[in-house]
């Protein structure tokens, strides 16, 4: 499973009209539980978190949740921003052995970056990547403003409010250019196959897609169906977070969990992998 949680939803924002004010959500841990029990349900054996929360001694203890209620005795987390008992970060977490962890952070960005598990299944290793690439950084607003150009006159376009997205959308391709160059390299470097999943804030066919594509293989085209949307901003195509893997897996299964808990749908693969081939 791969899953941009939102840090859980901590500050509210699926409630809120505006995101330029951080309100803590007060509902008793009705979307956290609900976001545990999605997973729970999906029981997958490896699950790479992006925009990953935890509070050690707060409300949100999700790092005791997964490994003790719910048999995630493994982990590897990053942390980039500690706050008052609050971290952030990206987060793997495995029931299979986790033996080597690295993380890249990427240069001019706070909360993204390259997270590498080694894991066990059996006789095998496998290289997970767990990737979160630069966002456009778009708040509800920007949204807004995107859903009624297309049916806006020309008389109605705010000219200063689409040179800001403009600047916006260039600054996000050009960072998510230099960062996916990190990430191929570190695919190409890998001694074992590999899993690379995450948020890419990028659609298909985009340059950021083709660099991933061009080796491996991507398990929605292989496993899925329909349009994939990852993204509850309800536009089109907005497929924007994946699974590929190399060419030695099979995906027999691939699913997008509709359900409304972050700004992003997690998505589950179910993969065959030969018995004794990977490190033969």
């Amino acid at each position: 499973m791969s899953y941009n949680v939102r840090l859980f939803d901590v500050y509210n924002w699926l409630q809120r009209d505006t995101w330029d004010d951080w309100e803590e959500r007060k509902d008793n841990g009705a979307i956290l539980d609900s976001i545990y029990t999605t997973i729970k349900s999906a029981n997958p054996d490896v699950i790479s978190f992006q925009e990953y929360f935890n509070q050690p001694f707060g409300d949100y203890k999700t790092k005791r949740q997964f490994q003790r209620k719910q048999g995630y005795k493994y982990h590897n987390i990053s942390y980039s921003f500690k706050e008052k008992g609050s971290k952030y970060g990206m987060a793997t977490f495995s029931k299979l052995p986790i033996i080597n962890k690295k993380y890249i952070k990427f240069k001019d960005a706070q909360n993204n970056g390259i997270l590498i598990s080694d894991i066990i299944r059996g006789k095998d290793t496998i290289r997970f990547i767990n990737v979160h690439l630069q966002s456009f950084k778009f708040g509800k607003n920007q949204y807004k403003y995107l859903q009624n150009l297309k049916d806006s006159t020309y008389e109605a376009i705010d000219i200063l409010e689409t040179k800001a997205l403009v600047t916006r959308l260039y600054d996000g391709f050009n960072k998510r250019a230099n960062q996916i160059k990190i990430v191929t390299t570190e695919i190409k470097n890998s001694p074992y196959p590999v899993i690379v999943c995450g948020d890419l804030n990028e659609v298909p066919l985009s340059y950021v897609y083709e660099q991933l594509s061009c080796n491996l293989q991507d398990s929605f085209l292989k496993a899925g169906s329909g349009l994939g949307i990852t993204h509850t901003s309800g536009y089109p195509f907005m497929r924007i977070d994946y699974i590929f893997t190399s060419p030695i897996f099979k995906p027999v299964g691939y699913h997008t969990i509709k359900r409304k808990l972050s700004d992003h749908y997690p998505i589950v693969v179910d993969l065959k992998l030969p018995l004794s081939t990977v490190n033969n």
